[in-house]
C-alpha cells in the first residue's frame, strides 16, 4: 500500500526526521504538465507525515497545516514509476508557531530536486475539527495508550502505520 507515493519510511518522531521510498505514478494520457502536481505531492509529503505522525512525545492534540515552501527546483525530469529517495527534518522556527525544513529527493545518491524552506504551521486539532468534522467520533490514540505502552512502541522494531512499513535505522549504516 501506498501513501501519496511513498512505499517505504523510516521515522525518527522525536527529531521529526524521516526518508521515504516514493515511486511516482503514471500521469493520464490526456494530460500536459511539466511536472504533474501529485508528484510535486508525492516528493514533498514526506515534510507533513513526519510531524503528523504522531508516534512521539510531540503534543498529540497538535496538527501541522502546511504553510507552503519557498522554493521547488528541479536538476532533472521525474519519471512514472522509478523509485526515488525523500528525506526530511523539520525544525521549529524561532517562536515556535512554525516548524520549517528542507525536502531533498534523490535519485541514487544524486540530489535531483529540492524543496527549501517548507514551513507548517501548528494549531489546535480541535480547530481543524471544527474546520473540517471527523465523520464519526475518534478518540486520540495516543491518549488512550498508558505511558508505559507508549515507551514500548518507542522502543520496538518495525511498526505498520496505514499500510506503510515504518523501521527503525542502524545509526551504524552509510
Amino acid at each position: 500500500m501506498t501513501f501519496q507515493g511513498m512505499k517505504k519510511v523510516y521515522l525518527d518522531p522525536l527529531q521529526w526526521e524521516a526518508t521515504a521510498d516514493v515511486v511516482l505514478e503514471a500521469p493520464d494520457t490526456d494530460q500536459t504538465f511539466t511536472v504533474p502536481p501529485y508528484w510535486i505531492d508525492s516528493i514533498g509529503h514526506l515534510s507533513g507525515f513526519v510531524l503528523n505522525a504522531h508516534l512521539s512525545d510531540h503534543n498529540p492534540k497538535t496538527v501541522y497545516v502546511s504553510h507552503g515552501w519557498e522554493s521547488l527546483r528541479f536538476a532533472k525530469t521525474l519519471l512514472p514509476g522509478k523509485t526515488y529517495r525523500t528525506y526530511v527534518r523539520m525544525m521549529e522556527s524561532p517562536g515556535g508557531i512554525l516548524v520549517a525544513g528542507d525536502v531533498y529527493c534523490f535519485e541514487g545518491t544524486s540530489i535531483i530536486a529540492v524543496f527549501r524552506g517548507v514551513t507548517f504551521m501548528h494549531i489546535p486539532r480541535a480547530v481543524l475539527d471544527q474546520i473540517l468534522p471527523r465523520s464519526k467520533p475518534a478518540t486520540s490514540r495516543s491518549a488512550s495508550i498508558p505511558e508505559e505502552r507508549a515507551t514500548e512502541r518507542r522502543k520496538a522494531g518495525p511498526t505498520v502505520i496505514s499500510g506503510l512499513k515504518i523501521g527503525q535505522r542502524n545509526i551504524d549504516e552509510p
